[in-house]
């Protein structure tokens, strides 16, 4: 795996979290697939119509929440797909 890809993807993730960046629907949209699933700790399973929901709920809260991404790591899953790993606290 190289270095390169592993901060881009590593930059991304990070974009996620920035405040500006989740208060547009637009911008998350943009940073997201469509077939985009994220598995909760809780065991819910979101798609990407539901954290553009959810973030959209986000923004409206007049104290944004503030995210630590950490244990972050590059899984190569197949020919050309990656997965990536982390935990937000």
């Amino acid at each position: 795996m190289a270095a390169d890809l592993a901060n881009e993807l590593l930059s991304l993730e990070r974009a996620l979290l920035d405040p500006e960046v989740r208060r547009s629907a637009e911008r998350v949209g943009a940073l997201l697939a469509d077939e985009f699933v994220e598995f909760a700790s809780s065991g819910v399973a979101y798609d990407k119509k539901r954290i553009l929901e959810v973030l959209q709920d986000e923004a409206l809260a007049d104290d944004p929440v503030t995210r630590s991404l950490v244990h972050f790591e590059v899984v190569s899953i197949g020919e050309g797909v990656v997965l990536t790993r982390y935990r937000l606290l």
